[in-house]
């Protein structure tokens, strides 16, 4: 597993923690996180997440908009790898 599959896992698992999903294989990757339930409380949740296990705070407005997780995997890994 490379590391942006790595960060993929970490992202989906919290996801299915922070919507109550039975199985993190019930969120999928590469559709809108706000289209699988994402309400803007979840999402000020994956933020705060975010940044306090990567240390990369993708813009809230971003993510209320309804990024998939491939996308924001993306965004970390690509900000991760400038430091």
């Amino acid at each position: 597993m490379n590391k942006k599959e790595a960060i993929i896992e970490r992202i989906q698992s919290a996801v299915a923690r922070l919507l109550g999903a039975a199985s993190v294989d019930r969120i999928v990757i590469d559709r809108s996180l706000v289209s699988q339930g994402m309400d803007s409380l979840a999402n000020v949740s994956l933020y705060n997440w975010l940044g306090q296990e990567t240390g990369v705070y993708i813009p809230l407005v971003d993510l209320l908009q309804g990024l998939s997780i491939e996308t924001i995997a993306t965004l970390v890994y690509n900000e991760l790898n400038k430091k």
